[in-house]
C-alpha cells in the first residue's frame, strides 16, 4: 500500500469508514469515537482529522448503499510500521463492525507546511516550498515531497 523509502516521505492517508452494520444496525458515533480511542489514536498520537461524510459504494451482490461515514485523515511518515498500523486499524474495524470494506486513499504528492510565509502561493499547482527542508522550530517548518504529479498514487479498497 504505502511505498517504503529508506528516507521516510510524508504522505495523507484517508480512512473512510462505513457505519452501516448490515441492513439492521449503525455505528454508532460513541461507538466509533470508542474506536477512535482505543485503536487509532495510540498507533498515531501525533494528530489527526476526523470528520463526517455520506458515503456510496457498490456492495458484494452490486446494490447501490448509502451510509453515514467517518473520515480518519493522517498525515505520517512512509514507513512499514505505519502501513502495519493502518492495515491493523482496518482490519479491527471490519472485524468488529462487520464492515466488507475500509476504504483508504493515500497521497504521496503531499506538501505540508506549518508557520507558512506569505510567499506560498495557495492554490497554486507550484509551490514555493522547497523539498525535505526542515527549519528551526522557531522558524518556518516545511516539509515536502520530491516532485512527482499532483495526483493520488494510488486508492485501494480493502476487501476481505
Amino acid at each position: 500500500m504505502i511505498d517504503n523509502d529508506v528516507t521516510p516521505e510524508l504522505i495523507q492517508v484517508d480512512l473512510f469508514f462505513g457505519q452501516n452494520i448490515g441492513t439492521t444496525g449503525q455505528v454508532s458515533n460513541r461507538q466509533f469515537n470508542q474506536f477512535l480511542r482505543d485503536e487509532i489514536t495510540p498507533r498515531f498520537p501525533d494528530g489527526l482529522t476526523v470528520y463526517d461524510a455520506k458515503g456510496q459504494f457498490l456492495d458484494s451482490i452490486n446494490r447501490l448503499i448509502r451510509e453515514p461515514s467517518k473520515v480518519v485523515s493522517l498525515i505520517l511518515e512512509d514507513t512499514q510500521a505505519n502501513e502495519n498500523s493502518i492495515n491493523q486499524i482496518i482490519g479491527t474495524y471490519k472485524q468488529k463492525f462487520q464492515q466488507e470494506s475500509v476504504l483508504a486513499v493515500v497521497d504521496e504528492t503531499l506538501s505540508v507546511a506549518f508557520d507558512v510565509s506569505s510567499d506560498v502561493s495557495i492554490g497554486s499547482t507550484q509551490s514555493n516550498l522547497a523539498s525535505s527542508k526542515i527549519v528551526e522550530p522557531n522558524q518556518q517548518s516545511v516539509f515536502t515531497t520530491p516532485e512527482v504529479p499532483s495526483s493520488v498514487s494510488l486508492v485501494q479498497r480493502l476487501l476481505p
